[in-house]
């Protein structure tokens, strides 16, 4: 996994900020680097001269305490997760900040997996919404790369495989296999499928299995070779073939293309 992520923590007792600073850089592998301050005035210069993907903070300290320290954060952009360390004693003045979007609260005294765990589920959700935010962006410039299928034919029995190879387009998928899975003979299934689409149903799963292979190719960094098993072929040499057949140029061009193509409009 690549280290992209950046954390910040915030904390006025420099034995604690310390030690977490240490804990946490041996503990959690995906993280780049740990920032340290030891109050909020501090912790503002940090995020704006620095990026910070999460933010660790404990409420009472000196010059600025943890409460102004999120207000000023809000106000000027900035969305990260925040998770708080708060006392019993400071809870409830704690929840008043929930409105300013707080990721969770880790009361006094924690220990280290208390915070790490925390920590942990935080960045797999932070992750998840940057995963859908870069997936919608790539359907406002793909709209043909959409996972939601439009079943057509006439026939249920069609519209039924196409619903099972929509679903399983990340397996290997035969003729003989489907047509199994739906009682039926090869010959009747695969003459009803050309009379019904207008292509055969070696074509109809190719075309989504290629379908979702640039799915990969433009929203990850997977190897051709991964790319090629996460979408069900038999070999990544055959798949660089077929798809060279579907689009015109090799998977890896393919990616080149659109990412220079994307890189030269300045887009994100």
């Amino acid at each position: 996994m690549k280290k992209n992520d950046t954390l910040l923590i915030v904390e006025d007792e420099e034995n604690i900020l310390y030690g977490m600073q240490s804990v946490l850089s041996c503990h959690l592998d995906f993280i780049s680097e740990v920032y340290t301050a030891r109050n909020g005035k501090e912790a503002l210069t940090i995020i704006q001269n620095k990026p910070v993907s999460m933010i660790v903070t404990d409420l009472r300290m000196p010059e600025m305490d943890g409460t102004t320290m999120i207000k000023n954060i809000r106000k000027m952009g900035y969305q990260m997760p925040v998770i708080v360390l708060t006392a019993i004693a400071d809870f409830k003045k704690a929840q008043e900040l929930i409105p300013l979007k707080i990721q969770n609260y880790v009361l006094k005294p924690f220990s280290v997996e208390d915070i790490l765990k925390e920590i942990d589920n935080a960045f797999c959700e932070l992750r998840e919404k940057e995963s859908l935010k870069k997936a919608e962006k790539l359907l406002e410039k793909f709209p043909e790369l959409s996972m939601e299928q439009e079943y057509k034919g006439k026939n249920p029995l069609i519209r039924e495989a196409q619903k099972y190879i929509s679903k399983h387009r990340k397996e290997s998928i035969s003729l003989q296999m489907l047509s199994e899975q739906l009682h039926v003979s090869k010959a009747y299934l695969s003459t009803l499928f050309k009379h019904e689409m207008d292509m055969t149903l070696t074509e109809f799963i190719t075309k989504q299995k290629v379908k979702l292979a640039k799915r990969y190719l433009l929203d990850t960094d997977l190897r051709i070779c991964e790319i090629a098993e996460e979408t069900g072929w038999q070999s990544d040499k055959y798949f660089i073939q077929v798809f060279k057949e579907q689009e015109g140029l090799t998977p890896l061009a393919f990616r080149k293309r659109w990412k220079n193509r994307t890189f030269e409009k300045g887009e994100d």
